[in-house]
């Protein structure tokens, strides 16, 4: 049912991490909790992975299985984010598949043992290297899941900078980029943000999203000056 779904806009919900489990999509059939146990199961690597083999002619559970254990080494992870996430605003949320490969055993294979250790360092360099999209996603889980509490207006507004509507900029301000004023407009916003951030009794996970989107804001500025 998923490989259905056309590849650029699957690997942009995969991309979503957590969200892709529990939001509801128009162009994918399969309920949030199938693919909350899809996500538990194979991750975000997997089921991408799992689609191309499906649309490739892949047509029976056995192959799928045999298929995914001989590509499911270090080249074809590293391809695969190239060429369904590499291009991409909101890079996967790689600590889930981290997570997962501190609970694999080498059963004592140092060549196992090598390739796992080069598997988490990769991961972990991206990590650092798009500390800017995993905040994002985790700004926006924090909001799904009702963590925040912020008002209807800036909750709605929060989702812009995140990259929820759109990765332009102009999908990120919710106007377009040629608009007279964004300049000002643009300021405006950091005030706004800036003065909630500035309220001592806001909850962690809020103060968090205040500031994110503080300086998503702050970037824009800086791209438009």
């Amino acid at each position: 049912m998923l490989a259905k779904t056309p590849p650029d806009n699957l690997a942009r919900r995969v991309a979503r991490g957590p969200l892709f489990g529990t939001r509801d999509y128009d162009d994918i059939a399969l309920p949030p909790p199938a693919r909350t146990r899809l996500l538990e199961r194979f991750g975000q690597y997997g089921i991408v992975l799992a689609c191309d083999l499906t649309r490739a002619g892949v047509d029976s559970v056995a192959a799928l299985r045999t298929e995914l254990a001989n590509r499911s080494g270090l080249n074809r992870f590293r391809t695969l984010l190239a060429d369904h996430f590499g291009r991409r605003a909101d890079l996967i949320k790689v600590a889930h598949t981290l997570s997962r490969t501190n609970t694999l055993t080498t059963n004592g294979s140092a060549r196992l043992q090598s390739t796992l250790d080069t598997l988490k360092s990769e991961i972990t360099t991206l990590e650092l290297s798009h500390t800017q999209h995993f905040q994002a996603l985790r700004v926006l889980t924090d909001h799904y899941d009702g963590a925040l509490t912020l008002s209807p207006a800036d909750a709605a507004e929060l989702l812009r900078p995140t990259g929820e509507h759109g990765d332009s900029l102009s999908d990120r301000l919710g106007r377009p980029a040629d608009a007279p004023g964004l300049i000002e407009y643009v300021e405006t916003r950091i005030d706004h943000w800036s003065t909630l951030a500035l309220d001592p009794t806001v909850p962690p996970k809020t103060a968090n999203a205040i500031r994110f989107a503080r300086r998503q804001y702050e970037e824009f500025l800086a791209d438009l000056l």
